[in-house]
């Protein structure tokens, strides 16, 4: 466990550290090599793992993982997933038909900063979207 926790952490700073304990479970569900190969891949899309509460992401299968970045690399919006790492627990297939779906009809899903929207990431916020849209 020692050898994944400083593999996990080796982008945290000592604030970060700290909160490690709480999200430590995670960690247990997976080897090394595979908690290895996870980093590596996230980092091959340039998505690092900084904060305690992204080791969430390593519940996620390297498959999963690819098939997600696969979805979003097709409508140009990888980039999502570097912006925060926990949305990589979403359902990606919600995320891109609601992107989509933003395309289609001209609605931003950025705000001025480049960013994107929390109503992507979820189904509360996104009724309220449309509505404010008269869809």
């Amino acid at each position: 466990m020692k050898e994944k926790i400083e593999l996990i952490t080796k982008n945290f700073d000592e604030k970060e550290k700290k909160k490690l304990v709480k999200f430590m479970p995670s960690l247990a569900l997976s080897t090394l090599e595979e908690l290895n190969d996870l980093l590596k891949l996230l980092e091959q899309n340039g998505i690092l793992i900084t904060k305690a509460s992204q080791i969430k992401v390593t519940l996620n299968t390297i498959e999963e993982i690819q098939n997600k970045f696969s979805v979003m690399d097709q409508i140009g919006e990888k980039d999502f997933f570097q912006e925060d790492p926990t949305r990589i627990n979403l359902n990606a297939i919600d995320v891109y038909k609601r992107l989509t779906y933003c395309k289609q009809n001209n609605i931003p899903y950025k705000n001025e900063d480049g960013s994107y929207k929390n109503f992507l990431c979820s189904s509360t916020l996104w009724k309220n979207e449309l509505e404010l849209h008269n869809v």
